[in-house]
């Protein structure tokens, strides 16, 4: 239990200083990593885990750091950075003020083949593409897209990063909880198909093709 708490303490720390940064006014909003790159590096060494981009690579940080939103209805601007090859499914690669989807601090499967690898360059992000069902295509509201204007519904994918468990033994199978990243196909022809980040969201079972299985993918 208290290694539990220190971890959600932890994960709260990381989740307000980004939350906070997102807001501020840089005079050029591609300094975003290199601004912010002490303070990264000191949470980084708090939370024993290696980061990149805003994003922790310790199983549990790793999860929760993914899941960040943008914060209003307005849409992020992706940033031309001529310094450094920014991911998608980094924050840092957008313009706009974030918050992140609150998992529960307990009852949360987190999805094991998801892994950052901070050491290439630039960081590599992998992890299982699962398709949605038509359910989704007529839900379309639940999603939590970066920019409506780039994304083309009907190629959209998913990451499941976490499920909730269920707190009750009589809960349905379909009304329990995922928290995904949302992706779109960029590159299928490579040896690991490439997607980037497009949104991100909690669906319920029934808008996931789980039963379809899932093919391994890279998001870039």
């Amino acid at each position: 239990m208290a290694k539990a708490a220190a971890e959600n303490a932890s994960h709260g720390v990381f989740q307000v200083v980004f939350e906070r940064y997102s807001r501020l006014e840089l005079t050029y909003d591609y300094d975003r990593p290199t601004a912010i790159a002490g303070l990264e590096c000191r949470l980084a060494k708090e939370m024993a885990s290696p980061v990149a981009f805003g994003v922790f690579a310790n199983f549990g940080c790793l999860h929760r750091s993914l899941l960040w939103r943008r914060a209003d209805s307005s849409p992020l601007q992706w940033i031309k950075n001529p310094h450094a090859q920014v991911p998608t499914w980094s924050w840092m690669a957008y313009t706009g003020s974030i918050d992140y989807l609150d998992p529960p601090s307990t009852g949360v499967e987190w999805g094991r083949d998801i892994a950052l690898e901070t050491t290439a360059k630039p960081a590599k992000l992998t992890a299982p593409i699962t398709a949605f069902t038509a359910e989704m295509m007529r839900k379309q509201s639940v999603l939590i897209m970066d920019n409506w204007t780039t994304a083309d519904f009907q190629s959209l994918k998913c990451v499941v990063v976490g499920r909730e468990l269920p707190s009750l033994p009589e809960t349905q199978m379909e009304d329990e909880a995922y928290h995904i990243l949302v992706v779109s196909l960029v590159q299928s022809k490579a040896a690991c198909p490439e997607y980037e980040r497009v949104g991100v969201a909690t669906v319920q079972r029934a808008h996931l093709a789980l039963e379809c299985g899932s093919e391994p993918g890279r998001i870039i």
